[in-house]
């Protein structure tokens, strides 16, 4: 994985994890070198292809992996946890 600033830094972005997406080392190029764009909605990647490739240009995601299940806690509320 590389790390991605979506505004660049030289352009003002903040290094940080609302600036920022890990992305392969193909789609980290991709997005320099081409007419790619991403953006961060509520914190998920979202990329928008080129205009030629997508005249809508509808931002779309990565839907093959959905993260890790969250796991089933016990509440612990009036045990000292909130």
């Amino acid at each position: 994985c590389e790390a991605h600033h979506i505004i660049p830094w030289q352009h003002g972005g903040e290094t940080n994890i609302n600036n920022a997406a890990l992305l392969c080392s193909r789609h980290h190029s991709l997005l320099h070198h081409t007419d790619w764009s991403m953006q961060l909605i509520q914190g998920t990647p979202f990329f928008t292809a080129p205009y030629l490739l997508d005249p809508s240009e509808t931002p779309r995601r990565n839907t093959y992996h959905h993260g890790l299940p969250r796991p089933n806690y016990p509440t612990l509320r009036g045990q000292g946890w909130n």
